[in-house]
Parts: C-alpha cells; structure tokens; sequence
C-alpha cells in the first residue's frame, strides 16, 4: 500500500527502484599484469562502455515530440524563411541536413532546435546568424 492509500503497482516500484551499482572495473595497475590476449576483448568493451554513456549523455532531455518528419526543400526554407537556393548552398553546413541517396531532406524537428539556439539571447549577448 501506498502512503495516499492506493495500491503499489509495478509503475511505483521502478519509481522507486534504485539505479543499478556500476560494474567493478579492474584497477589500472591489474592492466599491466593482464595477458595480452586479453586486453582487445577489454578494449573493446571499454569502448563501447564510452559511446554508450556519451550517447546517453547527449541525448536530449524532457518532453519526446514525437517522429520527427523529413521536409523538402521547398517546406524547409519556407519555415527557415530562406531561399531554396541559400538552403541548396548551406546543405552541407546545417545540422538538420538528411541525405538519403541522391535525396535532400531536412529534419523538422532539427530546424526547430536550430532556431530556438538562433533566437538571440539578452543575458549571454551572443547571436547566432543563419
């Protein structure tokens, strides 16, 4: 039972379920002594530990707007209020830029984040131009 009187369901539980203990890593100075045919393997799994946790890192955090959609380039520059011909030009430099094949698309999603970090920004003075 709940402390509002409601029953404990599943959903309660992982709320209050503490975060997995990290796995016990060897001590660098155990790295010396280890055979050679084992320190790919660790390598490896060391690796794939950093981009798991720096992808983790760098996701964005708070509401899901949902699937993102793939807009052409006459719909991007409208909402970016740019010319088809300045967004053909920038392609390669905008971060929403989507290349599949011969095809160019722009992540909707993509342009709005870019332009809530265009908007200028009074307390820190720095504009970002287009």
């Amino acid at each position: 039972m709940m402390p509002n009187g409601r029953p404990r369901t599943s959903r309660d539980a992982a709320r209050t379920a503490h975060p997995p203990v990290p796995l016990e890593l060897p001590p660098v100075e155990a790295i010396t002594t280890a055979p050679l045919e084992t320190l790919a393997p660790i390598a490896l799994h060391l690796a794939a530990l950093q981009v798991a946790v720096a992808t983790r890192l760098a996701a964005p955090r708070g509401r899901d707007d949902g699937p993102d959609r793939l807009l052409r380039v006459q719909d991007a520059a409208a909402l970016l209020q740019m010319s088809t011909h300045w967004l053909y030009r920038h392609a390669d430099r905008l971060p929403f830029t989507v290349r599949t094949g011969r095809s160019l698309r722009f992540s909707e999603q993509g342009i709005h984040r870019y332009l809530a970090g265009a908007m200028p920004n009074s307390l820190d003075g720095k504009d970002r131009v287009l």
